[in-house]
C-alpha cells in the first residue's frame, strides 16, 4: 500500500477525436514513461496514494443534472441560513451533526438516476483518487477496445479482473501503459465533462471531486455514446464482484438482493493520515443511484472508514426512502 516514489507532473492534454492522434500520443507517452520509469516504485498492496488537503468549512449543494448524462449542464442552489430547506440527504439533522464532530476533510455527491437530480457535498474540494482511479483506467481501455474494434485479449481481462475485484497496483500499472497513459485518460474524461479535475502521469495521484467522479460512473452505468453496452457490463460485473473486505462505503446498509457496484481507494499518507474513498452504483427496484465518498486526513483508516460506512448508510436510507413515497 505505499506510495512509491512518484513525481507529480501535472498538465493538461487537449481532447482529440481523431484516431491517428490518439496512436500518436500513445507513442509518445510510452517514451516518455520508459526514460521516467527509474523513477516509479509500485507495491504490490491492493491500494495507494494520497496527499494533504486543507479542512474547509460545511457548505451543502443541491445541483440538478437538466441534460443527457453526457452533456451535463448543472444548475446550483446553494443552502445558507435562513434560505428554505432542500431536501438532500446531507441536510438530515443527525448526519450534518455527526459530520460536525469529525476531524477529517469530507466531500461527497450523490446521483439520482430516476429523478436526475444531483446532491453535492462541499463542492469543489480535490481529493486525491487513490485506487478509485481504476475504475477510470478500465474504461478508457474499453473505450480504446471499442475504437479500435478489437474485443480484450484474454491477459487484459485477466488484469482487469485483478485491477478492481482486487485492487492489485501492478495490474492497473500494466493497463496504464496500455491504454496509453496520462494523453488517453485526460482525452476520455474530458468528452466526459469532466471540469474540475487535475491529472498527473501517475495514475493513483489525479487529484479530483466527487462531481467529476459521477460523470465517470454515468459513463460505466448510464446509456451513452462511449462505452457500449457490453462495455459496461464487464466493467460493472467486476464492480459488483469485489469481496467483501473491500465491500465498505457506498454498499453499507443496502440490502442483499441489491445490485452494487464499488471501487474503493485507501492510503496511508504519513504527513496528513489517511485516504478514504468510495465509489459505485445501487440499483434495486426504483431506487437507483450513483454516488461518491471522499475523504482526507483521517487519523486512522477505522475513522475514514466509519465516515464513508456511514454516509453510505445514510445515501440509501434516503434514496430508498424516497423511492417509496
Amino acid at each position: 500500500m505505499g506510495r512509491g516514489q512518484h513525481r507529480r507532473k501535472r498538465q493538461w492534454r487537449p481532447a482529440h477525436a481523431n484516431l491517428s492522434r490518439l496512436t500518436f500520443k500513445r507513442f509518445a507517452a510510452t517514451a516518455i514513461i520508459l526514460v521516467a520509469a527509474a523513477g516509479f516504485a509500485l507495491e504490490t498492496g491492493r491500494d495507494s496514494y494520497s496527499a494533504p488537503r486543507p479542512h474547509a468549512s460545511t457548505t451543502i449543494v443541491a445541483a440538478t443534472t437538466t441534460t443527457t448524462p453526457t452533456t451535463t449542464s448543472t444548475g446550483v442552489t446553494t443552502t445558507v441560513p435562513g434560505s428554505p430547506r432542500i431536501e438532500d440527504p446531507f441536510h438530515s439533522p443527525s448526519l450534518a451533526k455527526y459530520l460536525a464532530t469529525r476531524t477529517d476533510n469530507v466531500t461527497a455527491a450523490l446521483y439520482d438516476v430516476t429523478t436526475r437530480q444531483t446532491y453535492i457535498y462541499r463542492p469543489g474540494i480535490l481529493q486525491v483518487t487513490a485506487s478509485m482511479e481504476k475504475i477510470d483506467i478500465l474504461a478508457v481501455l474499453l473505450w480504446e477496445s471499442q475504437l479500435h474494434h478489437h474485443p480484450l485479449t484474454v491477459h487484459q481481462r485477466s488484469l482487469a479482473t485483478k485491477m478492481i475485484e482486487y485492487s492489485n497496483n501492478k495490474a492497473a500499472q500494466s493497463l496504464w501503459v496500455t491504454i496509453g497513459q496520462l494523453p488517453s485518460v485526460t482525452e476520455f474524461n474530458d468528452d466526459l465533462r469532466y471540469g474540475q479535475s487535475i491529472t498527473s502521469w501517475s495514475w493513483g495521484l489525479f487529484d479530483t471531486t466527487p462531481r467529476d467522479q459521477l460523470q465517470l460512473l454515468k459513463a460505466i452505468v448510464l446509456p451513452n455514446t462511449f462505452l457500449d453496452p457490453a462495455s459496461q457490463l464487464f466493467e460493472q460485473s467486476l464492480m459488483n464482484s469485489v469481496p467483501d473486505y473491500e465491500r465498505f462505503g457506498i454498499p453499507n446498509g443496502v440490502p442483499a438482493q441489491a445490485m452494487v457496484g464499488v471501487k474503493n481507494g485507501w492510503y496511508h499518507e504519513k504527513t496528513t493520515g489517511w485516504q478514504i474513498n468510495s465509489a459505485g452504483f445501487v440499483h434495486l427496484g426504483r431506487t437507483y443511484y450513483l454516488a461518491v465518498v471522499m475523504t482526507a486526513s483521517n487519523p486512522k483508516e477505522a475513522y475514514g472508514r466509519e465516515v464513508v460506512n456511514r454516509l453510505g448508510q445514510a445515501l440509501w436510507n434516503f434514496e430508498s426512502g424516497r423511492a417509496h413515497t
